[in-house]
């Protein structure tokens, strides 16, 4: 289902931090031009397994283009939202809708890895701009000239959560990853990584993240006597049937876990106790994020993620570019544009996009505790 929501701004001077200078006031204008058009579609997995980020990221969407609708002028906005439902072929339909019928030039999703890969090829052939703001697989860095995401690589994580696991003194830990392609980057860069720090990878088991029994799996890596169990799930979907399994077989060491746990589903599962993961930097401390995550809270009833931040920071770097470039048409310009983006403070973090369409960002360590997040390091 397609859903429609136009929003005309025509309003105050032209402002995004780090972006854009407003022009000199000393220019006089004869006539004001037309408005420039924004079209966005929105390819998010609004059901199915990834449904809680799409849908916070159809959230923060929305309060970007109320904030873009305050501060910046002469920019139309338009939102087709197309629901991916979490599955690789429907993203891929909803992306032909989106591109051949409705003409858009620039989305912002798809949620999943896979589907960020099926959709790329559509968008590289139409010239279109990709902007995932959560997916995080490898593969997607040579995806395309036009694909773009303000979400650091998922082999950062993996490799973060090995330092911390043999920090602490465990040599011996095996992994239980998802079939999908960010599972796999974060299961692949942890193996990796520990083994090279002198740790030993007890056994590396994949599961089907379709499925909802993952029982004969974890025998299979509890035979090991691993004091570490480390989980790569495909989203926090699978990843909570994972863990609710693993405790139910009393397995009392640590169970560490890639940023697809990070989300409010995951700490009010019943499950998360005791679960470290790594997770990108999010500072909640400072004072944009805190008035964004106060109205996000008031106007949604749940609290925001890093990935809800970062979908909120693409839809702004949009904005950006359409005005820089008059609009969505021309999208080379728009291309060129966001890979001299440098430094720009958003929400979720300072973004530069080297010349993949990839950014840095900092990767920190947390634990689940009464149902919220602590910072370890």
């Amino acid at each position: 289902m397609l859903f429609v929501i136009v929003f005309s701004l025509v309003v105050g001077a032209v402002f995004l931090s780090g972006c854009l200078q407003q022009e000199g006031s000393g220019s006089v204008v004869l006539a004001q031009p037309g408005p420039v058009k924004l079209r966005i579609g929105a390819l998010l997995d609004l059901t199915g397994k990834g449904a809680s980020y799409g849908n916070d990221a159809r959230d923060a969407a929305l309060l970007a283009v109320e904030d873009l609708r305050k501060t910046q002028k002469s920019l139309e906005v338009e939102l087709l939202f197309e629901d991916s439902q979490s599955e690789d072929l429907q993203a891929v339909n909803s992306a032909k809708k989106l591109l051949e019928i409705d003409g858009v030039r620039v989305i912002l999703g798809p949620v999943r890895s896979n589907e960020v890969l099926a959709v790329a090829p559509l968008t590289e052939a139409k010239k279109a701009i990709l902007f995932t703001f959560v997916a995080s697989a490898d593969e997607i860095t040579n995806a395309g000239d036009f694909v773009f995401r303000n979400r650091e690589t998922g082999s950062l994580h993996g490799e973060k959560i090995a330092e911390f696991i043999k920090s602490n003194g465990i040599d011996a830990v095996a992994v239980l990853s998802a079939q999908s392609a960010n599972s796999k980057t974060y299961a692949s860069s942890f193996v990796q990584k520990f083994e090279a720090l002198g740790g030993k990878i007890a056994k590396t088991i994949e599961y089907n993240e379709n499925l909802k029994d993952f029982k004969s799996e974890i025998v299979k890596a509890l035979e090991a006597n691993p004091k570490v169990l480390y989980v790569s799930p495909a989203t926090d979907s699978d990843g909570i049937i994972l863990i609710r399994q693993i405790k139910e077989f009393g397995f009392k060491g640590l169970i560490a876990g890639a940023p697809g746990l990070d989300s409010q589903a995951f700490l009010q599962s019943g499950v998360s106790e005791g679960v470290v993961i790594t997770s990108p930097f999010f500072d909640s401390e400072n004072t944009a994020v805190k008035e964004f995550s106060r109205r996000f809270e008031e106007r949604f009833g749940r609290k925001p993620a890093f990935y809800t931040a970062n979908a909120y920071d693409a839809v702004m770097l949009l904005g950006a570019a359409a005005l820089e470039c008059k609009g969505d048409e021309n999208t080379e310009c728009l291309r060129d544009f966001l890979y001299n983006v440098k430094n720009y403070e958003g929400l979720g973090g300072l973004t530069t996009f080297d010349g993949k369409g990839d950014v840095i960002k900092p990767v920190m360590v947390k634990k689940a505790v009464n149902g919220k997040f602590e910072r370890l390091e």
